[in-house]
């Protein structure tokens, strides 16, 4: 009996699961009325290790107590963190400067949702630190190397609150030929020459 119970309360085996259901499973050995039990052959195992079986309910119950307030504190902060992060995004998106913004207008203008961009850039690196853009996982991280080009494209809810006008961008119909100018004229350096818009 004394193993079953160093096995039941070695805390670093169970999870959390376990605590909750022998507390529910103690309370109902402790609580149930002789005749419930009775049926179940458990009335003899309450009046010979009632303590101990007392002593697996406070137990047991104390830890799920503990478990389930850990586990709201730990989901109402990653809440809390998670809309910090996306209040943040707005705002990045709305102070991009001219070099961040012709980052992303790339993808636009090449119609792309991913693109080989060059990892020790300094604009992309940035953009990526800001959780604008991601490495794509189709190569690794072993790909990520001085000058060499790693496929990303925008994060998902970094494309969610994209706006054109963040980006200085308008749809096709709407531009000017002084608008198709000032795209023609602010590409990233690192872009490929033969890589033609127009």
């Amino acid at each position: 009996m004394m193993d079953v119970l160093k096995g039941l309360f070695d805390l670093t085996k169970l999870p959390a699961k376990f605590f909750l259901l022998f507390a529910i499973t103690s309370a109902i050995v402790l609580f149930s009325p002789d005749d419930f039990l009775g049926r179940l052959h458990l009335i003899e195992t309450r009046n010979k290790y009632g303590w101990i079986i007392g002593l697996i309910f406070i137990s047991t119950g104390i830890l799920s107590i503990i478990n389930m307030i850990v586990w709201v504190y730990n989901y109402v902060r990653g809440e809390i963190k998670f809309i910090a992060a996306k209040t943040n995004l707005k705002e990045v998106l709305v102070h991009l400067d001219p070099h961040e913004k012709s980052v992303l207008r790339e993808m636009f203008i090449q119609g792309r949702s991913s693109m080989e961009m060059p990892m020790d850039n300094q604009t992309v690196a940035g953009l990526v630190d800001k959780n604008v853009l991601k490495i794509n996982n189709v190569l690794g991280s072993s790909a990520i190397t001085s000058g060499m080009r790693v496929p990303m494209s925008i994060g998902k809810y970094a494309l969610k609150y994209l706006e054109l006008e963040h980006i200085d961008l308008k749809l096709q119909e709407e531009m000017t030929e002084e608008d198709k100018e000032f795209i023609a004229n602010n590409r990233p350096p690192w872009i490929d020459k033969w890589s033609h818009w127009s």
